[in-house]
């Protein structure tokens, strides 16, 4: 094989490398778009948890809260929470048999 058949063949393999990367950056920039939007909607929620929007059940642990019919986002505090999960497991244990 001459030099120029082997410039030429080189020549191929970038222009081949140079297609998938320009495929890659692409893959890359459209996650990116993506991440973006997810931040963005992330970014409404912590809105919601910091009172500035409405649309969000603030939990009270009270007879007022009624999960089973909510239907958007709730806000509860940890210990609520952690209290829910504990009672959920109390009750499986007790009714496993």
């Amino acid at each position: 094989m001459n030099i120029d058949q082997r410039c030429l063949d080189a020549l191929a393999r970038l222009n081949g490398r140079r297609a998938e990367l320009s495929h890659d950056v692409r893959t890359v920039l459209n996650l990116v778009e993506t991440l973006q939007r997810e931040l963005t909607r992330r970014g409404v929620e912590l809105e919601d948890a910091n009172g500035k929007r409405h649309g969000v059940w603030h939990w009270g642990g009270d007879e007022h809260d009624h999960l089973e019919s909510l239907t958007c986002p709730v806000l509860i505090a940890a210990a609520d929470l952690r209290a829910i999960i504990d009672e959920r497991d109390e009750m499986r244990m007790t009714y496993k048999d």
